[in-house]
């Protein structure tokens, strides 16, 4: 079973999506949780989660949960000067900067989140990891490259069933 991050559901609902997709295609078959969780904020619940899973008799049950949000600042770095020279008669330009970039710093948000796998029938915590990402400009892409970063976390482990 996948369980995603609660909030917003279709969120929730992309992400759990997403992993049962990947996961069909490296031949291992899961279920999204929002078949058994309703999404009324019950899936962060871990008791509700692990029940569901229970209940829908799966083996393991891979559970993300958001961590903490940071807001972090970039600074630029400055360009390289541009000079201008002429040596006869000793002129010169020199000049910092690029045309049209931002000189000040910018903001953004920086999430962690945990992943985490349990052994259902043992309720043994298997394996974590912790992701950090950037506030992303598309949501589905983000969704594909998490899920993309925790398989082949898993994989690597040996944690997934063998086709």
């Amino acid at each position: 079973m996948i369980a995603g991050p609660s909030g917003d559901a279709s969120v929730r609902r992309g992400f759990e999506d997403e992993f049962v997709a990947q996961l069909a295609a490296m031949g291992v078959d899961a279920v999204p949780s929002y078949r058994f969780i309703p999404d009324d904020g019950e899936a962060k619940n871990e008791n509700i989660v692990k029940q569901a899973a229970q209940e829908a008799r799966v083996d393991g049950l891979l559970w993300m949960r958001p961590m903490k949000v940071e807001e972090k600042i970039n600074y630029p770095t400055p360009a390289p000067p541009i000079s201008f020279g002429v040596f006869g008669a000793n002129a010169g330009a020199e000049w910092y900067g690029i045309p049209g970039m931002s000189s000040g710093p910018s903001r953004y948000n920086e999430y962690t989140s945990e992943t985490a796998l349990y052994d259902v029938a043992k309720n043994d915590l298997v394996w974590t990891g912790t992701v950090k990402a950037k506030e992303p400009s598309n949501v589905q892409a983000a969704i594909k490259s998490y899920v993309q970063t925790v398989t082949k976390a898993l994989g690597e482990q040996n944690l997934l069933p063998k086709k």
